[in-house]
């Protein structure tokens, strides 16, 4: 092979197609293209190249422009929309040389040309370049198409990881609808201990892998806290802290977050730097409520009061409380308006008559949006306050509040092969910081698998210690709760108390005893506040005094024994079971 063939030399695979409608030019480009290692194929007019392009599929086609039965340009428009995502370089060879005609073979498809008559060099230097991006672009095909199979994998990782944990329960009704194969958007739900449906709608900057990867240690906290029964302040506290040590620069999660207890339908809320969330009439679909962000986005700073990111919201049986990410009222049509609050609002309204104000939302973004590429994650979450709702949460945690039976054998704290005491103590503003029930249950449960007693240990831990420290330390007055509008001022005057506590102690002890087929739990709760009536004023008594004392109802249905002693400030429960009376 001389030295000009070695020039444009390919390897010996490589097909060359020459399209001419003059056999004396495709024997003259055969030559070249054959010396130079090309195996080569012909054909006489545009109608017969798109036919041994079909079957032959060349690597590199030569194209003249005028031909009979289909032209140059008609035939490079057809190959190029069979090829498809492969590149397939075409060069005209024409004989034309306006201005208008060359920039024509461009337009159809033609990735260069030469003018007739070919000069050699220029000819090799070509297809050299060609080749050249050829390759590039094969390169990139492969691993673009290697980056869509870690995705696919990374993508049922994702969602075995975030959300197919999410608990099954009626009510919610979300849509989540990535910009991507993957989503910055994240929808979790979670049921604590204490009867509280957690729900968490996420925002991670961008979209995308990076934002999902961004999203799964936000994912793994709200669980575990959640599952631990840690409260809301403390549960979007962490989840602040965790961002802020795993979080590269410049990227951050704004959250809003809901808190619903199935008992009282008490509802916390948290938004921290997501669009309004909206508290909505179950009926007319009037907004009733903006809830607004109150701090920045989660994984900024270090430096994040929980308390004030946390609001006790007022709500009447039926509303819905809306959440909604960014990429809602930020989505274009293809004029590029877009749909913005007003259309937001006006969707919503527009929804009476259907189960879910979502449904209508989404109605009206697709058919404002039309073909326009979507360019944001799109997220809503429509949450109905209803008496369904609470007791689908209450059904969840599978607790019976029946008496058990008695065991054949009941044993006394002290007499079992295994006894083990924990001892805590808070004081000051500890008491506003930190929540010991989780804390308490975790040190129990690595010494022994509390299995199902581990809700029915919480429950009673909690009620006994809310107590305490709501109408022993804090001082506060059941009588507030009357409605929802009384459960939000007294939750909201309860965190107003703890942000400026300094004084105060409680003190918890409590012996596990625990041996083959039995157990016993004593708790002993001590305050230095001047106690609450635990036995309860009488019949003419408020729906908040009820409420406070169906708590110390339920503790003493759920133990053995409960003994309050002096003002109400020192409380003895003892919570016994046997594995063959459990139920």
């Amino acid at each position: 092979m001389d030295r000009a063939a070695q020039d444009v030399a390919v390897r010996s695979s490589s097909k060359a197609l020459i399209v001419d409608d003059e056999a004396t030019n495709r024997l003259l480009l055969k030559s070249i293209l054959s010396k130079s290692g090309f195996e080569v194929c012909e054909a006489e007019n545009g109608a017969v190249a798109v036919e041994v392009f079909s079957s032959a599929r060349p690597d590199i086609i030569f194209m003249d422009a005028m031909m009979p039965v289909m032209d140059g340009y008609e035939a490079a428009t057809a190959i190029k929309a069979a090829a498809s995502d492969d590149f397939v370089p075409i060069i005209f060879l024409t004989a034309l040389t306006d201005k208008e005609s060359l920039a024509r073979c461009i337009d159809a498809g033609g990735d260069d040309f030469l003018t007739k008559p070919i000069s050699g060099t220029l000819l090799k230097a070509k297809i050299r370049a060609l080749e050249r991006i050829r390759d590039l672009q094969r390169e990139v095909r492969a691993l673009y198409d290697q980056m869509r199979r870690d995705e696919e994998i990374a993508e049922t990782v994702f969602e075995k990881i975030v959300s197919s944990r999410n608990v099954s329960i009626a009510g919610p009704r979300y849509h989540v609808s990535p910009a991507g194969v993957f989503s910055g958007d994240m929808y979790l739900s979670e049921i604590s201990p204490s009867g509280d449906l957690n729900i968490l709608l996420a925002d991670v900057t961008g979209h995308g892998l990076s934002a999902a990867l961004a999203a799964m240690p936000a994912a793994d906290t709200f669980r575990a806290l959640t599952r631990k029964g840690f409260a809301p302040e403390q549960i979007v506290a962490q989840i602040n802290d965790k961002l802020c040590q795993s979080l590269p620069g410049g990227m951050f999660m704004a959250l809003q977050f809901v808190s619903i207890n199935g008992e009282s339908g008490r509802i916390a809320f948290s938004n921290c730097g997501m669009p309004d969330a909206l508290v909505v009439d179950g009926e007319s679909r009037r907004i009733k409520q903006y809830l607004k962000s109150t701090s920045l986005p989660l994984g900024i700073s270090k430096n994040f009061d929980a308390h004030s990111a946390v609001q006790y919201i007022p709500h009447s049986a039926g509303d819905h409380i809306l959440l909604a990410t960014d990429g809602v009222v930020e989505a274009q049509n293809p004029a590029g308006d877009y749909f913005g609050d007003e259309r937001y609002e006006a969707a919503i309204l527009q929804s009476r008559g259907q189960a879910y104000a979502l449904d209508g939302v989404l109605e009206q973004l697709s058919a404002f949006c039309l073909t326009a590429k979507q360019a944001d994650d799109i997220s809503m979450v429509d949450i109905p306050l209803t008496p369904e709702l609470l007791s689908n949460v209450v059904a969840q945690l599978d607790l019976v509040h029946e008496e058990k039976p008695v065991p054949d054998k009941v044993v006394a704290v002290g007499d079992h092969e295994d006894v083990f005491e924990i001892a805590m103590t808070l004081q000051g503003a500890m008491l506003a910081k930190a929540d010991p029930v989780p804390m308490l249950l975790g040190q129990i449960n690595e010494v022994m698998d509390l299995k199902e007693h581990k809700n029915v240990l919480y429950t009673i831990l909690t009620e006994l210690y809310n107590n305490a420290l709501d109408h022993g330390i804090l001082k506060l007055d059941s009588a507030l709760k009357q409605g929802a509008e009384g459960f939000a001022e007294y939750y909201t005057r309860r965190e107003d108390l703890l942000s400026t506590l300094q004084e105060g102690q409680v003190k918890l002890i409590i012996n596990v005893a625990h041996s083959a087929g039995a157990g016993a739990v004593r708790i002993h709760l001590q305050d230095s506040g001047e106690g609450f009536d635990y036995q309860g004023g009488g019949g003419d008594a408020s729906d908040g005094e009820l409420l406070s004392r169906r708590g110390v109802t339920l503790v003493q249905e759920l133990c053995e024994s409960v003994n309050y002693q002096g003002c109400g400030n020192v409380v003895e429960a003892l919570y016994r079971w046997s594995e063959s009376g459990d139920e």
